[in-house]
């Protein structure tokens, strides 16, 4: 092993030359042996960059189902033209000595090792410069850190399964179907949602609706069920503070409006149902983080804390316009911004196994008040990133009725949830009810029409008594 100066300071960097060129050579002599070495190695982890270079050709010439041969490597060379001089003559000279292959496996876990200490230490001259400026942003140094340690905290073992043990998998899901056993997904307490799943860890949801149309509200009310469940959630908002939030989540429990929770003196019943809907939610598992609003960064940063510290199962975001207001988009165009964010997010939930639902705006459209999945604002690579999307639409904001087979449903009291987009669970609409004096959403065990008015939901803009 070697230790090479780094630029940055005068402390050598750990690297081992004569395993990395072992290892090229075992390649370079048997074609067939590379397979053995992706699941662990890649090209950023040799020290040496025309060793790193020759593993990218190698690597490939894999790709693309070619033998990675002698001959095969020195022509991806001559075609790439690499400036470091690696050739054809480069191969011949690794190739005059001789390694056995036995070793192969502890070869690549060792240049493994080598680069992860490497990284470690590259990380910590980064959180250095945290120390002794102000220029390095304290979240974004927590960020990098995080990244970086991720990026090397990978497992030993192959991710590669062969078909007969997804089969089994899939089998025991089958079984488990029939015999009731397979575990339902996140409850939202809507029967056609529920019937469908549910809300899926892993997976990320829009909910989407022009302005005033109740997406926050829809949001908080899906928070609180799935914490009555026993499911850890966590709320993040960059339009309203903890208390806000919470209120609404108590007038949904005990009837009193959040404007007078937050504005007025309650009077004695007031004061009553209000005290019982606190009980009712006082302990449920739900953990806001004002201070992380200001950023997806910074947001991404606290999941990943919530979820290693609190064990967060469900996120929730409100809402994806105002992130680019706070952040800026830097160079790139709205499309391009709202589709990184939904991106990031829909890994972050995939890597923590988590369900996170990301509120978003629908453009306005002139000819048309109702929601389509073509108005997601800004981008169709939110759509394209999520996995569920929920479009929430209220025609009597309007003054209208709604349309199609929905045409005969009084649109007072009423809310129209439409599942425009469903990864593997299809899609939907249902009609349910909505309480404007405590923002919430709830199933209908009757749908009001005209042809019943008497059915109708008691409208909710009279006072609070």
């Amino acid at each position: 092993m070697t230790k090479n100066p780094s630029p940055m300071t005068a402390q050598p960097l750990v690297n081992d030359p004569i395993c990395e060129e072992a290892v090229i050579n075992i390649l370079l002599s048997n074609e067939h042996r590379y397979e053995d070495t992706s699941e662990i190695l890649t090209e950023k982890m040799f020290y040496n960059p025309k060793f790193a270079v020759i593993y990218r050709a190698i690597a490939q010439i894999a790709s693309k189902g070619d033998s990675p041969c002698f001959i095969a490597v020195g022509q991806w060379l001559a075609e790439n033209e690499y400036p470091l001089g690696v050739n054809n003559m480069t191969l011949m000279n690794i190739l005059t000595t001789y390694h056995s292959d036995i070793h192969l496996k502890q070869h690549c876990l060792r240049i493994r090792e080598l680069w992860q200490r490497r990284t470690l230490w590259q990380i910590a001259q980064k959180l250095g410069s945290a120390g002794t400026g102000e220029a390095y942003a304290i979240p974004d140094a927590v960020h990098d850190t995080m990244e970086g340690i991720s990026d090397i905290d990978t497992p030993d073992e192959s991710h590669v399964v062969p078909v007969s043990v997804v089969m089994e998998e899939l089998e025991g899901i089958v079984n488990d179907n029939i015999s009731g056993k397979r575990p339902k997904g996140i409850l939202t307490g809507f029967s056609m949602l529920d019937g469908k799943g549910g809300l899926q860890r892993s997976d990320l949801v829009v909910i989407a609706a022009e302005f005033s149309q109740g997406k926050t509200s829809l949001a908080i009310d899906l928070c609180v069920k799935a914490a009555f469940q026993d499911h850890v959630c966590a709320f993040y908002s960059t339009e309203m503070t903890s208390a806000q939030l919470l209120s609404r989540m108590v007038a949904g429990r005990s009837g009193v409006p959040s404007r007078l929770i937050m504005q007025e003196a309650l009077n004695v019943n007031q004061l009553r149902a209000f005290t019982s809907g606190a009980d009712l939610t006082r302990h449920l598992p739900i953990f806001f983080e004002d201070t992380a609003t200001i950023s997806i960064e910074r947001i991404i940063v606290s999941i990943r804390r919530m979820v290693l510290k609190r064990h967060v199962e469900l996120v929730f975001i409100d809402y994806l316009q105002v992130l680019q207001t706070n952040e800026g988009m830097g160079r790139q165009t709205e499309e391009q911004f709202f589709g990184t964010v939904a991106r990031k997010l829909k890994n972050l939930a995939k890597e923590l196994n988590i369900c996170i639902v990301l509120l978003s705006q629908l453009s306005r459209d002139k000819s048309t008040t109702e929601p389509t999945l073509s108005r997601l604002r800004g981008s169709g690579q939110i759509a394209e990133a999520a996995d569920m999307v929920l479009l929430i639409y209220r025609p009597v904001m309007y003054g209208k009725g709604y349309s199609g087979e929905f045409h005969k449903v009084r649109p007072e009291g009423t809310a129209l949830i439409r599942l425009a987009k469903g990864r593997n669970v299809g899609t939907g609409e249902f009609i349910c009810g909505y309480c404007s004096l405590t923002t919430h959403f709830f199933e209908l065990s009757h749908i009001p029409t005209t042809d019943d008015p008497a059915s109708t939901p008691v409208e909710d803009d009279r006072p609070f008594f």
